[in-house]
């Protein structure tokens, strides 16, 4: 009884162990169609050609979270950004002229070097532009400095503008900024004299220039 016993349990595990392998054989042979038709589909697709160059690549950000000002200058920093001390305000020559300046109008005036027009310039809100633009435009000549400012010791009122005006002044990029300036200035009222470098050692017209714009302001 016990050998028919035995047997039988044999044959029953040979056959559970050639089902398993026939399943095994199957599933093997079905993953290895399927990369076939895989691969053959993935070559009949069409290649991709890359997009073309645009004409005027986009401005590129080391990080594109770096749009806002806030942003871009810690961002900046963090990455160790270097800034350096320029140590002096005014060139050699601006320096001279302004010993010059403060000999002749220095009883009289404060003389201030390189300030930017937005310290005495102002931008009133109106209606027929708006914040954006107001904005745009006060950053034209916020970013700017002026040579030299004369205000008066008496009232703390702006007396002129200096411009001195060497080599840089020809180039044709300056030459648009200067008529930016000239412009804003005339139409502001604020006086505005260029002197050439050449003309360092004659005193300029202040006090004419002055009188000229306050008239021309209180008749306009």
């Amino acid at each position: 009884m016990m050998d028919v016993l035995f047997w039988v349990a044999a044959s029953f595990g040979a056959g559970v162990w050639v089902g398993v392998q026939h399943r095994k054989s199957q599933r093997k042979s079905f993953r290895q169609s399927t990369s076939k038709n895989r691969t053959v589909r993935s070559e009949a697709q069409p290649t991709t050609c890359p997009p073309a160059s645009s004409p005027h690549p986009a401005v590129k950000y080391r990080n594109s979270r770096w749009e806002e000002k806030e942003d871009l200058f810690w961002g900046m920093v963090e990455e160790g950004v270097i800034l350096e001390n320029k140590k002096y305000m005014t060139t050699p020559t601006e320096r001279q002229y302004l010993e010059k300046l403060e000999e002749w109008f220095g009883q009289y005036c404060r003389i201030f070097c390189q300030v930017s027009p937005g310290r005495f310039l102002k931008l009133p809100e109106q209606e027929a532009f708006s914040a954006e633009e107001r904005a745009r435009f006060f950053t034209q000549f916020n970013a700017m400095s002026v040579d030299y400012v004369l205000v008066s010791r008496k009232n703390n009122k702006i007396v002129c503008v200096i411009e001195l005006d060497d080599k840089s002044h020809e180039l044709d990029e300056r030459i648009a900024r200067d008529k930016r300036l000239e412009h804003m200035f005339e139409m502001a009222g604020v006086p505005l004299l260029r002197v050439n470098v050449d003309e360092m050692n004659t005193q300029p017209p202040v006090w004419d220039r002055r009188k000229a714009v306050e008239e021309r302001m209180a008749v306009s």
